[in-house]
C-alpha cells in the first residue's frame, strides 16, 4: 500500500510542475509577441527615415546640379506605410500604421503625386529629377 501512494504522489507532483510551467510560459509568450510586434513597427519606421533622408538628399543634389540632372534610387519600402504625400512646396510626409507621421523637410521645392502602388511594400525605383525651380519625384 505504501508503494501505491508514492506513485500517486509522484504523478500529483508532476501535474503541479506542468501547471506551474504553463502558468509561467503563457504570459512570457504573450509578452514576447507584443515586444516582437512593436519591434517590427520600429524597424519599419527606421527604414522610412532612411528612405526619406535619401530622397531629400538626392533632391537637393539634383536641384543644385540643375536640369537635366536625375538620380535614380532603389529602395525597399517596408509594410505599414499608409500614405505618402507632398505638403506645401518642401515637405515629404510618410503616414505609418501605429507610428503616426514621419515628415522630411527639403531645402528645395518638391513636386510629384503618389498612388497606392507608390508606397506599397517592396522594392521601388525612385526617380529624382531637376525640373525648373523644383525637383520632380516619381516612384515606380
Amino acid at each position: 500500500m505504501r508503494q501505491g501512494s508514492t506513485a500517486g504522489q509522484a504523478s500529483f507532483e508532476a501535474a503541479w510542475v506542468f501547471a506551474l510551467l504553463f502558468l509561467v510560459l503563457i504570459p512570457m509568450i504573450f509578452v514576447f509577441q507584443r515586444y516582437a510586434a512593436g519591434l517590427s513597427q520600429e524597424i519599419a519606421a527606421q527604414q522610412v527615415v532612411v528612405i526619406g533622408n535619401n530622397i531629400v538628399a538626392s533632391a537637393e543634389t539634383v536641384y543644385y546640379l540643375g536640369e537635366p540632372s536625375r538620380l535614380t534610387l532603389y529602395e525597399t519600402f517596408p509594410p505599414g506605410i499608409l500614405n505618402l504625400t507632398l505638403l506645401g512646396a518642401n515637405e515629404l510626409v510618410f503616414t505609418l500604421a501605429g507610428s503616426g507621421e514621419v515628415v522630411f523637410l527639403a531645402p528645395v521645392g518638391l513636386q510629384g503625386s503618389f498612388t497606392a502602388s507608390s508606397f506599397s511594400p517592396g522594392e521601388k525605383r525612385i526617380s529624382v529629377e531637376a525640373s525648373g525651380s523644383a525637383v520632380n519625384i516619381t516612384i515606380r
